[in-house]
């Protein structure tokens, strides 16, 4: 079996350019649900359609949790999109420029050639989207709804639980269930 090693997303951006071609394309990381009345990707389209240019995904997060995400530098422009100035991939707290945290959507153009090694010795596609946001603009979607990381136990756990009970389908059953073991855990307490 060949050695393969992975090089992270900006790699696997690179991967799939052969099926892109020149037509702009959505990257949506897995380990990152989202929960809204309209979807992420829906919510990037649009300024994709006003912008004709790449469009991250962020959302506020504690300043505490900065150094677990890329963030952006951001320069509003209306409401809850942004102009990128910069990108800073897992900051310390004392270096980010922001509490904008990227959320696993990105719209982006083929525009991304030549990415090196960053951080980690690995390809980082918040390396690439640094270096075309200081030569021409690109955009950020503050995204209504909520963001779970279901690569994270218990945040796979809350996504679960809130998506269940969400759906009509299955909100008695889920309340139901989460009433038995708030009883059991009662008794055992």
């Amino acid at each position: 079996m060949a050695n393969i090693q992975s090089l992270r997303l900006g790699h696997a951006v690179l991967c799939a350019r052969h099926f892109t071609g020149n037509d702009p394309f959505a990257v949506l990381l897995g380990d990152d649900v989202m929960v809204s009345e309209r979807p992420a990707l829906s919510q990037l389209m649009e300024v994709f359609e006003d912008k004709q240019r790449e469009v991250i995904g962020v959302q506020q997060v504690d300043r505490l949790d900065v150094s677990k995400y890329g963030m952006i530098r951001p320069a509003r422009i209306d409401g809850l999109v942004f102009e990128v100035t910069d990108l800073v991939e897992k900051p310390a707290i004392h270096d980010a420029p922001s509490d904008l945290a990227v959320m696993g959507r990105y719209l982006l153009t083929p525009i991304l050639l030549g990415i090196e090694r960053g951080a980690g010795n690995e390809i980082q596609l918040t390396d690439a989207l640094k270096i075309i946001a200081h030569e021409s603009p690109i955009y950020a979607k503050q995204l209504d709804g909520i963001r779970f990381d279901v690569g994270d136990k218990l945040g796979s756990f809350k996504a679960t639980a809130a998506i269940g009970l969400i759906r009509h389908d299955m909100r008695p059953a889920m309340l139901a269930y989460m009433q038995s073991i708030l009883m059991r855990e009662a008794k055992q307490a």
